[in-house]
């Protein structure tokens, strides 16, 4: 039977127009709606739900995280209401709020987006980043993105602050930990921050960087990261139209050529590469059907803050091992890893041999553990579970449900105080679970 392909419509206002979050989720470039597709289903499933809190009594504070859609509190606008982007209150396991709930000034938004750290002393921090639009004309001026800095411990609000970028129409949020171990963040492609871990805020960086570039001193454009991959770098556009590539923590430029020539192999090396440890697992093209998908272990050279090309959902490839002198026939034997050393490679393993994996992904290691997320069994409907490997052998030392954990999906996982701290699903969501798998505290800022 033929396969019949279908465009991928929003499920709420039936527009093809979307970005892509993650591999088989989308957001709505229309309504904004997030959505995703089932596994090896045609059926979308969405995320698309209006919050209409009750009218708040007089005395509560205004909470400067956007907690979504906020109800008309006069008669006569509650149809208007229901045409405002869904957003989210963080709430807590029991579902009573965390914040105070809104009264005064009336405005609707959306999260943009969460990255989970760890503060100074490694306590797990929420870094929120969302937009607000105020009704009245009078408030328009508060109109824009605002991080919050969130305790998922405490349930509650650390410190809320109006962002001082350029306005635009549509906020857009980018986010990168870098090799350095901070974490910085690209606000409507015109302003970089970086994470003060110790007191809470968000540093302008990016003017400091760029002045040392003479070629940057015209000013820029539009920014971006570059894809994660690729390391340390940002994608930039300079007002005299030039196209160029910065990595900031070794002060290189480089235009898409010279990069081209400096992220792969060992010869384009930068002085102070070091040797490193990463994981993935493997994507067994159909050249190589039946082959398992496996947990590799890599030992590469790390260009630092440099270009790179991380060896990621590598593709098993076959490779010629010879020709039969009696029959003619090559052969050939399946190889893990196509081209090592275009990764800068020097050793891999299988490091979970016999084990079996269903859509599996690989979510954080360090030098005392390794996580992974995979299903129990191949069937779509079969439980993911998290679970927390041995770096030494590879056996796992326990297992936590992601139902359990409030949601089927993780996106972000980094190690804090006792544990790890985790974004899930369409990253409104969290969890904090301990270093012995224990749930320790649940969120959703919906």
């Amino acid at each position: 039977m033929a396969t019949e392909i279908k465009a991928i419509k929003c499920p709420q206002c039936g527009s093809p127009q979307k970005t892509e979050i993650k591999p088989g989720s989308f957001r709505c470039s229309s309504c904004q709606t997030d959505y995703f597709l089932d596994d090896d289903r045609l059926t979308i499933q969405h995320n698309h739900t209006f919050h209409l809190p009750a009218a708040p009594p007089p005395a509560a504070r205004l909470s400067p995280l956007v907690r979504g859609v906020l109800a008309a509190l006069a008669v006569g606008v509650a149809g208007a209401a229901l045409r405002l982007v869904p957003g989210g209150t963080a709430v807590s396991d029991g579902g009573a709020s965390d914040l105070s709930s809104a009264s005064g000034s009336q405005y609707y938004g959306r999260i943009e987006k969460t990255v989970p750290l760890a503060g100074s002393e490694g306590q797990p921090v929420m870094l929120v980043v969302a937009s607000q639009s105020y009704n009245q004309e009078g408030d328009k001026a508060k109109n824009g993105p605002y991080v919050t800095f969130y305790d998922p411990l405490k349930h509650k609000e650390i410190d809320t602050e109006r962002l001082d970028v350029p306005a635009v129409s549509a906020v857009d949020v980018e986010a990168r930990t870098f090799s350095d171990g901070r974490q910085y963040v690209i606000v409507n492609k015109t302003t970089l921050f970086v994470v003060d871990n110790a007191a809470l805020k968000l540093v302008e960086a990016g003017k400091q960087w760029f002045e040392r570039q003479p070629v940057l001193r015209a000013g820029l454009a539009s920014m971006e990261f570059v894809p994660q991959s690729n390391g340390d770098g940002l994608a930039l556009l300079t007002n005299d139209g030039k196209s160029l590539f910065y990595y900031p923590l070794v002060n290189r430029i480089y235009t898409e050529t010279e990069l081209d020539a400096a992220d792969d192999g060992f010869a384009n090396l930068l002085p102070g590469a070091t040797l490193k440890t990463s994981y993935t697992f493997t994507n067994p093209t159909s050249s190589c059907k039946g082959t398992p998908v496996k947990l590799l272990q890599i030992k590469f050279k790390d260009n630092g803050g440099g270009p790179k090309r991380l060896c990621e959902n590598v593709m098993c490839s076959q490779v010629s091992t010879g020709t039969d002198p009696n029959t003619g026939a090559t052969a050939y034997r399946n190889e893990d890893i196509s081209g090592p050393e275009y990764y800068r490679v020097t050793s891999y393993r299988d490091f979970t041999p016999g084990r079996l994996y269903f859509k599996p992904s690989f979510l954080y290691a360090d030098a005392q553990s390794v996580l992974i997320a995979s299903r129990a069994t191949p069937a779509p409907e079969a439980p993911l579970n998290l679970q927390c490997l041995d770096p030494a052998t590879g056996q796992v030392r326990w297992t936590a449900p992601l139902a359990k954990l409030g949601d089927p999906y993780v996106l972000e996982l980094v190690a804090c105080k006792g544990g790890f701290l985790g974004s899930s699903s369409y990253g409104t969501a969290g969890f904090v679970v301990s270093t012995d798998g224990k749930v320790i505290s649940r969120f959703d800022l919906k």
